[in-house]
Order: structure tokens, then C-alpha cells, then sequence
């Protein structure tokens, strides 16, 4: 077999692996939260719940004793909210309002909706590799778009989502037990500014490279 074969065979076999890995995305990172946000699915992966991590007001509440912690169970929209023991670091909501549902799921469905869009870039600059056409202006615009999908979406979503944690985490029942505080993440944005830099590089490369044939 020769060394083309075996490179062609190699491509095909990354866009299979990037295939895959859209397909899984599309499921769990934006059809998993839109069915639970309906309240359409059942079940660990696909039932009406989300889990948050927290951080228990030590200083105001002893664990086992006083105040008694709540399990808010058969409430109204919004306020199904339970505090697990022991560590009371974890808040299992199995309903929404409205800001907590556009936060947290709306949030998960807008990063779901950004992996799979990058990975389509992806999959795209890998199948222009495989047909030989790797350095062309198109690539460049992909990485271009996947910069912006990655840093404008990702970090929408993380403020989204980081919108919705802070509404569960201000919940009357919840807000004396637990700190209010909420780790925003700002790694999209760092993304998306590195992939806007090697895109940058690229297209420079690719005029470089155009002026060169031309010169000759």
C-alpha cells in the first residue's frame, strides 16, 4: 500500500472519528436538554432534572442538625429543588422556572450547539485535506467561523448557564444554605481568540504563498 493510500485511509478514518463524535454531540448536548426542558423523556439521561455543584454555608448551618435542611418535593414550578447530604455540595432541580430553564438548559443546548458546529468545521477542513486541498481561502473563512462559533457561543453559553446557576443558587429555600457563588468560565473566549490567531496566520500564509506563484 502506498504512503497516499495509507494517508487517504487515515483521513477517512478521522472524519469517521469527527462524524461520530457530531452524531453523540447532537444528542446529548442539545436533543437531551430541549426533550428535558419539554418534559418529554424520562429516565437518568433524558428525565426533567439537572444537577449543580455548591458550595454549603458552613458557618450557617450544622450538617444533620439545625437548621433542617429542606427537600422541597411537591411544590410549585420552580421550587422543586432538593440539598443532598452530607456535604451539601450538589442541588438536584427537577423543575424550572423560566429563568432557570432558559439558563441551564438553554445554556447546555447553546455549548452543545457549539461543539457540533466546530466539529462540522472540523470535518470539513479534515475532507479538504483528504481531496488535497488544504491551504485554500475556504479553510481560512472555516477557521475564521469556528473562532467566532467557539468564542461568541461558547462564551454566551457559559453566561447563560452561569445566569441560570445563579438563579437556582438564589432560590429563596436554597439561598441561606448555600454560598452565592458561581465559577464563570472564560475559556471559549481564550479558544476561540487562539483559533482567531492561527486563523489569522494561515490566511497570511496563504497570500504569502499566492504572491509567490504569481511572482514566478
Amino acid at each position: 500500500m502506498t504512503r497516499a493510500a495509507v494517508n487517504n485511509l487515515t483521513l477517512w478514518a478521522i472524519q469517521l472519528i469527527i462524524g461520530v463524535a457530531v452524531v453523540i454531540s447532537f444528542i446529548f448536548g442539545i436533543l437531551q436538554p430541549i426533550i428535558s426542558g419539554l418534559g418529554w423523556g424520562q429516565g437518568p439521561f433524558f428525565g426533567k432534572s439537572f444537577v449543580l455543584d455548591a458550595t454549603l454555608n458552613t458557618p450557617f448551618v450544622r450538617p444533620y442538625t439545625e437548621p433542617a435542611l429542606p427537600a422541597l418535593q411537591e411544590l410549585r414550578q420552580g421550587d422543586s429543588i432538593e440539598l443532598s447530604l452530607p456535604q451539601g455540595v450538589e442541588l438536584w432541580v427537577s423543575d424550572f422556572d423560566l429563568r432557570q430553564g432558559v439558563g441551564l438548559l438553554g445554556g447546555q443546548t447553546l455549548a452543545g450547539a457549539v461543539v457540533v458546529a466546530s466539529l462540522v468545521m472540523l470535518l470539513l477542513i479534515v475532507n479538504s485535506f483528504r481531496q488535497g486541498k488544504a491551504f485554500t481561502p475556504a479553510n481560512a473563512r472555516r477557521l475564521l467561523l469556528t473562532a467566532g462559533i467557539v468564542g461568541v457561543g461558547g462564551q454566551g453559553a457559559a453566561l447563560l448557564f452561569h445566569w441560570g446557576t445563579l438563579a437556582v443558587l438564589n432560590h429563596p429555600r436554597i439561598a441561606p444554605y448555600v454560598l452565592q457563588q458561581a465559577e464563570l468560565s472564560f475559556i471559549p473566549l481564550l479558544v476561540g481568540a487562539g483559533i482567531l490567531a492561527v486563523a489569522e496566520v494561515f490566511r497570511q500564509g496563504i497570500n504569502l504563498q499566492s504572491e509567490i506563484d504569481q511572482t514566478v
